[in-house]
């Protein structure tokens, strides 16, 4: 994915035939942005550049006329990984799936994953509109 590319909403995690439960098992991830160490394309740790400037405030530079930079430190990315998020279980018996390849499966559950998603989405938005009292205590730990 470019840098500019938004990551998506939603991935899949897994999704498999359990044949012992009889069931399909589909998981969703969901995206949670996390700052970590960055590194280069060969796996060595990317530091800031810290510029060394003389009294003139200007760059320092060395015999050669090149700029002198210091080390400082290790420089921190943003990326979005992705948590464990909502798992949706299907009965493998299901007659929709008589028949079908485990491409056509995995396409009807994924479809049927995201009208559920949708239909959760508008009824949390319907219920949020609704006037209630909140109770004291709402953030503190459980």
């Amino acid at each position: 994915m470019s840098e500019d590319a938004k990551a998506p909403d939603m991935v899949v995690l897994d999704h498999h035939h359990d044949s012992a439960e009889k069931v399909y098992r589909l998981t969703i991830g969901l995206p949670v942005e996390v700052q970590r160490p960055k590194f280069d394309d060969d796996g060595n740790p990317v530091f800031e550049r810290v510029p060394l400037i003389g009294q003139g405030g200007e760059i320092m530079k060395d015999f050669d006329g090149k700029e002198i930079y210091l080390c400082g430190q290790q420089e921190i990315e943003t990326v979005t990984d992705y948590v464990e998020g909502p798992n949706y279980v299907f009965a493998s018996d299901d007659k929709r799936y008589k028949d079908k390849t485990p491409e056509q499966i995995a396409k009807l559950q994924r479809a049927d994953v995201r009208k559920q998603i949708k239909a959760n989405q508008a009824e949390a938005k319907k219920t949020a509109s609704r006037p209630r009292n909140q109770l004291p205590g709402s953030g503190d730990a459980l």
